[in-house]
């Protein structure tokens, strides 16, 4: 293994990157053997950026990683092979198989479907006055799962309370998102659903709170959407 590539993965181990035996792939030794052309740097860093995605990598995760190479080589960093990483990243969603758009177990969609969703409507231009929810429980602080029965029941009261919205629940972390309109309306009927979660199985999953952020209009700020969600699951 080459030397570059060699401290490359160590700092990378270093800045917090969780699997070291995941981490070698064909890519990042292009990434590690462009490092002197910045053409040539920016396309393999959009490669890259499309394997990580591929290999089930977070957004954070994969943006740090090519910092510690930077770091790793005392440079500044490239701001085009960030942007082409990210770039990639994001393609390797689109290119995703459909197959998992509905959680079985709940009814609404996958927590994938929904993050594809967002992007959708950020990229066409449909997500101006529109906010990204967050309803989540604090029963949950060892991670147990819920019941299978308990979650139909919280598929049927979010769609019953947010007709129309795009949302999942992500089961390990108790935690509902929802993309709708940034109406009063609309927030009423946040609030409504908050109500009826809470009160499922008389409080089984404990108190709730609700927070609210636009919703991203622009591939960076989706990327920085994305980083916040992925960092709740």
């Amino acid at each position: 293994m080459p030397a570059v590539v060699q401290e490359w993965q160590r700092a990378s181990v270093r800045m917090g990157w969780r699997m070291p035996e995941d981490w070698l792939v064909p890519e990042a030794a292009a990434v590690a053997g462009a490092v002197d052309n910045p053409a040539a740097l920016a396309a393999a860093a959009r490669a890259l950026g499309g394997m990580r995605g591929r290999q089930g990598v977070g957004i954070a995760e994969t943006m740090t990683d090519l910092l510690a190479l930077f770091e790793s080589l005392e440079r500044p960093i490239d701001p085009d092979a960030m942007t082409e990483l990210a770039v990639g990243w994001v393609e390797s969603l689109e290119d995703a198989a459909p197959a998992s758009c509905t959680d079985v177990l709940t009814g609404l969609a996958s927590p994938a479907h929904f993050q594809r969703a967002v992007h959708e409507a950020a990229m066409a231009g449909l997500s101006g006055g529109k906010v990204v929810g967050a309803i989540e429980f604090a029963r949950n602080p060892g991670g147990v799962r819920l019941s299978w029965a308990l979650l139909a029941e919280i598929g049927v009261a979010a769609r019953a309370t947010l007709p129309g919205a795009d949302m999942a629940f992500l089961s390990g972390v108790d935690v509902l998102q929802f993309l709708m309109e940034d109406t009063p309306e609309h927030h009423a009927l946040a609030a409504t659903c908050q109500r009826e979660l809470q009160a499922l199985r008389n409080g089984a999953l404990g108190p709730a709170s609700m927070t609210f952020r636009p919703a991203p209009v622009t591939g960076l700020q989706y990327l920085e959407f994305l980083s916040v969600v992925r960092s709740q699951g």
